[in-house]
Protein backbone atom coordinates (compact mmCIF):
# COMPACT_ATOMS: atom_id res chain seq x y z
CA UNK A 1 0.00 0.00 0.00
CA UNK A 2 1.45 3.10 -0.89
CA UNK A 3 0.35 7.22 -0.12
CA UNK A 4 1.23 10.43 -0.52
CA UNK A 5 3.57 11.90 2.37
CA UNK A 6 3.46 15.41 3.24
CA UNK A 7 6.90 17.39 2.86
CA UNK A 8 8.72 17.45 6.19
CA UNK A 9 8.51 20.97 8.30
CA UNK A 10 9.37 24.11 6.62
CA UNK A 11 9.74 22.28 3.35
CA UNK A 12 7.30 22.15 0.07
CA UNK A 13 6.97 19.42 -2.14
CA UNK A 14 7.19 19.30 -5.64
CA UNK A 15 5.57 16.38 -7.25
CA UNK A 16 6.08 16.30 -11.51
CA UNK A 17 4.64 13.26 -13.83
CA UNK A 18 5.19 12.83 -17.96
CA UNK A 19 2.59 11.19 -20.20
CA UNK A 20 2.78 10.29 -23.59
CA UNK A 21 -0.56 9.41 -25.64
CA UNK A 22 -0.51 6.47 -28.35
CA UNK A 23 -0.38 8.65 -31.07
CA UNK A 24 2.69 10.14 -29.35
CA UNK A 25 1.96 13.34 -28.17
CA UNK A 26 3.32 13.91 -24.80
CA UNK A 27 2.21 16.34 -21.78
CA UNK A 28 3.44 16.91 -18.09
CA UNK A 29 1.96 18.09 -14.69
CA UNK A 30 2.47 19.04 -11.54
CA UNK A 31 1.61 20.01 -8.07
CA UNK A 32 3.37 22.27 -5.27
CA UNK A 33 1.86 21.51 -1.39
CA UNK A 34 3.01 22.51 1.83
CA UNK A 35 3.90 20.68 5.15
CA UNK A 36 -0.14 20.34 5.70
CA UNK A 37 -0.49 19.03 2.62
CA UNK A 38 -2.29 22.76 1.16
CA UNK A 39 -2.38 23.49 -2.73
CA UNK A 40 0.08 26.22 -3.08
CA UNK A 41 0.24 25.47 -7.25
CA UNK A 42 -0.27 23.53 -10.17
CA UNK A 43 0.57 23.28 -13.78
CA UNK A 44 -0.06 20.87 -16.86
CA UNK A 45 1.92 22.02 -19.90
CA UNK A 46 1.05 19.79 -23.51
CA UNK A 47 4.63 19.82 -24.93
CA UNK A 48 3.45 18.05 -28.54
CA UNK A 49 5.01 14.94 -29.61
CA UNK A 50 7.70 13.20 -28.20
CA UNK A 51 8.57 10.46 -25.31
CA UNK A 52 7.77 9.90 -21.92
CA UNK A 53 11.24 10.98 -20.86
CA UNK A 54 10.88 14.27 -22.54
CA UNK A 55 7.64 14.38 -20.72
CA UNK A 56 9.36 14.19 -17.73
CA UNK A 57 12.04 16.34 -17.59
CA UNK A 58 9.57 19.19 -19.03
CA UNK A 59 7.11 18.90 -16.27
CA UNK A 60 10.35 19.02 -13.84
CA UNK A 61 11.61 21.77 -15.33
CA UNK A 62 8.37 23.81 -15.06
CA UNK A 63 7.61 22.88 -11.78
CA UNK A 64 11.05 23.40 -10.83
CA UNK A 65 10.20 26.92 -12.31
CA UNK A 66 7.23 27.79 -11.15
CA UNK A 67 8.75 26.79 -7.15
CA UNK A 68 11.16 29.20 -7.59
CA UNK A 69 9.23 31.92 -8.82
CA UNK A 70 7.03 31.54 -5.48
CA UNK A 71 10.52 31.88 -3.65
CA UNK A 72 10.40 28.30 -2.18
CA UNK A 73 13.70 27.71 -0.58
CA UNK A 74 13.60 23.94 1.03
CA UNK A 75 11.91 21.97 -1.25
CA UNK A 76 11.05 17.95 -1.74
CA UNK A 77 10.86 16.90 -5.54
CA UNK A 78 9.10 13.63 -6.23
CA UNK A 79 8.74 11.64 -9.65
CA UNK A 80 7.93 8.30 -10.32
CA UNK A 81 10.46 8.25 -13.39
CA UNK A 82 13.11 6.28 -11.78
CA UNK A 83 15.16 7.46 -15.14
CA UNK A 84 15.11 10.83 -14.87
CA UNK A 85 15.90 11.12 -10.99
CA UNK A 86 18.91 9.03 -11.91
CA UNK A 87 19.84 10.96 -15.19
CA UNK A 88 19.29 13.73 -12.68
CA UNK A 89 21.92 12.15 -9.63
CA UNK A 90 24.59 11.34 -13.15
CA UNK A 91 27.51 13.76 -13.18
CA UNK A 92 27.93 12.82 -17.34
CA UNK A 93 24.61 13.92 -18.47
CA UNK A 94 25.94 16.83 -20.90
CA UNK A 95 26.24 14.47 -24.10
CA UNK A 96 22.55 12.87 -23.49
CA UNK A 97 20.26 13.81 -25.66
CA UNK A 98 18.41 16.23 -23.25
CA UNK A 99 21.54 17.18 -21.69
CA UNK A 100 20.84 21.03 -22.16
CA UNK A 101 17.61 20.73 -20.21
CA UNK A 102 18.76 18.25 -17.67
CA UNK A 103 21.76 20.85 -16.88
CA UNK A 104 18.67 23.87 -16.82
CA UNK A 105 17.00 21.15 -14.38
CA UNK A 106 20.47 20.88 -12.52
CA UNK A 107 20.60 25.07 -12.15
CA UNK A 108 17.13 25.28 -10.93
CA UNK A 109 17.91 22.47 -8.17
CA UNK A 110 21.02 24.11 -6.94
CA UNK A 111 19.60 27.32 -6.21
CA UNK A 112 16.91 26.15 -3.52
CA UNK A 113 18.58 26.32 -0.05
CA UNK A 114 17.49 22.66 0.86
CA UNK A 115 16.41 20.59 -2.13
CA UNK A 116 16.50 16.66 -2.51
CA UNK A 117 14.76 14.67 -5.83
CA UNK A 118 13.53 10.82 -5.02
CA UNK A 119 11.77 8.35 -6.99
CA UNK A 120 7.92 7.16 -6.01
CA UNK A 121 5.69 5.00 -7.33
CA UNK A 122 2.72 6.45 -9.29
CA UNK A 123 0.36 5.37 -6.58
CA UNK A 124 2.13 8.21 -4.29
CA UNK A 125 1.98 10.71 -6.92
CA UNK A 126 -1.36 10.44 -7.91
CA UNK A 127 -1.88 14.27 -8.39
CA UNK A 128 1.01 15.01 -11.23
CA UNK A 129 -0.56 11.76 -13.10
CA UNK A 130 -4.09 12.82 -13.35
CA UNK A 131 -2.85 16.66 -14.26
CA UNK A 132 0.06 15.02 -16.60
CA UNK A 133 -2.38 12.53 -18.59
CA UNK A 134 -5.25 15.37 -18.80
CA UNK A 135 -2.73 17.59 -20.56
CA UNK A 136 -2.59 16.26 -23.80
CA UNK A 137 -5.91 17.21 -23.97
CA UNK A 138 -5.06 20.58 -24.01
CA UNK A 139 -4.08 23.49 -26.62
CA UNK A 140 -0.43 23.40 -26.45
CA UNK A 141 1.43 25.58 -23.32
CA UNK A 142 1.15 25.76 -20.14
CA UNK A 143 -1.54 26.26 -17.56
CA UNK A 144 -0.99 27.39 -13.73
CA UNK A 145 -3.50 26.52 -11.09
CA UNK A 146 -4.03 28.67 -7.79
CA UNK A 147 -6.54 25.83 -6.49
CA UNK A 148 -7.14 22.49 -7.44
CA UNK A 149 -9.08 21.85 -10.37
CA UNK A 150 -11.74 19.89 -10.31
CA UNK A 151 -10.34 16.59 -12.10
CA UNK A 152 -7.63 16.04 -8.77
CA UNK A 153 -9.94 17.25 -5.88
CA UNK A 154 -10.66 13.94 -4.89
CA UNK A 155 -7.12 13.22 -4.97
CA UNK A 156 -5.94 15.84 -3.08
CA UNK A 157 -8.41 14.99 -0.06
CA UNK A 158 -7.52 11.19 -0.38
CA UNK A 159 -3.34 12.57 -0.10
CA UNK A 160 -4.27 15.18 2.82
CA UNK A 161 -6.02 12.05 4.55
CA UNK A 162 -3.48 9.47 3.86
CA UNK A 163 -5.61 7.57 1.68
CA UNK A 164 -3.25 4.47 0.97
CA UNK A 165 -3.49 3.00 -2.57
CA UNK A 166 -2.21 -0.75 -3.67
CA UNK A 167 0.97 -0.79 -5.90
CA UNK A 168 -0.56 -1.51 -9.47
CA UNK A 169 1.96 -4.62 -10.74
CA UNK A 170 2.29 -4.95 -14.31
CA UNK A 171 2.54 -9.03 -15.45
CA UNK A 172 4.09 -8.82 -18.82
CA UNK A 173 4.95 -13.00 -18.59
Amino acid sequence: MISWCKPGLGFFKLNVDGSRSSNGMIGSGGVIRDAIGEWISGFMVNIGAGSVIQAETWGLYHGLQIASSLHINHLEVESDSACLVQLLQSDAIELHPLGTILMNCKQLLNQFDACQIRHIHREGNMVADILAKESIHHSAGICTFTSPPALVVEAVLDDILGVARPREVVNNG
